[in-house]
């Protein structure tokens, strides 16, 4: 198998004939893995502004991307649960799997369905199937345990299994544990929030014998002292840590929500310069 990732905005932008063509000439593609479900800019939509082009497709930018469903949701399968299935408006009227799925049968490729659990605040109903963190507001994230989260995935599958003859799906989901999220530790640089205290998080926890109550509280003690490396060896062609550099770490660790800084990695390593542009961060931002 030889796969590749691809939305619909490439065969949008490109053309499914000119697309899955260049797939199989230029890295002998046999598989394609479809976005077909996603609100996120992981998986779906053009370049992130900021970054880029690449060497093909539209030379511009779609900050107005919205996401959903890129291909055509069958209510049917969705009785059971608050999220409406949205289709996605960026492509009106158009359906990518009904589109690339005959002409990728005719290449002899295979074709699974690739979506993922990330969503809007605004989209219809997702409130009622939203985590919910200790203050009790959303964390933006579905609930794995609310039933209307559920329901929307076994919809979702179905939906696609039944609808068209596809080879399979391919679930994502990149999500930790709530300690994680509150260390602000994940490949993103910052944490979705912590959760989940809903109601249907809660009664599990209680059937565990967990305190709920405690667990609120010392999630709302903790506290983040992030790690700010200050002239770690590196290689003898590689960046070396300037005044800058420190000065505008520790501003964003601060600025960012954290408790206080830890200067890594030890002092008969750091340059003064370095050490004192960490000061000057922490003058600058302290109260009056």
């Amino acid at each position: 198998m030889v796969g590749i990732q691809v939305g619909a905005v490439s065969f949008a932008d490109e053309g499914t004939e000119k697309v899955l063509d260049g797939f199989q000439e230029l890295a002998l593609i046999n598989t394609l893995f479809l976005a077909t479900f996603t609100y996120g800019r992981g998986i779906a939509g053009r370049q992130l502004r900021g970054q880029p082009l690449p060497d093909h497709g539209a030379q511009a930018y779609d900050d107005d991307f919205r996401g959903g469903n890129f291909a055509t949701p069958h209510p049917q399968y969705y009785r059971e649960t608050s999220i409406v299935p949205e289709k996605a408006p960026d492509h009106p009227g158009y359906d990518v799997i009904a589109d690339v799925l005959p002409a990728a049968r005719r290449r002899g490729m295979r074709l699974y369905c690739w979506f993922e659990d990330v969503f809007r605040g605004d989209v219809p109903g997702f409130d009622r199937a939203a985590e919910i963190d200790p203050h009790g507001a959303s964390t933006g994230l579905a609930c794995h345990r609310n039933p209307n989260t559920r329901n929307f995935w076994l919809g979702l599958a179905e939906d696609y299994l039944r609808s068209y003859d596809v080879d399979g799906l391919m679930w994502g989901s990149e999500r930790q544990g709530p300690l994680d999220n509150a260390l602000a530790a994940s490949h993103g640089g910052g944490g979705n929030g912590i959760g989940c205290f809903c109601p249907h998080c809660l009664d599990a926890a209680r059937k565990w014998s967990i305190d709920v109550d405690r667990a609120r509280e010392g999630y709302l003690a903790l506290r983040i002292w992030p790690g700010i490396d200050i002239d770690i060896p590196t290689g003898a062609n590689d960046k070396k840590t300037q005044p800058e550099d420190v000065y505008q770490a520790v501003r964003a660790a601060f600025q960012g929500g954290a408790h206080g800084v830890l200067l890594s990695r030890k002092y008969s390593e750091m340059k003064l310069a370095n050490l004192r542009a960490a000061g000057r961060a922490v003058r600058e931002l302290a109260p009056a």
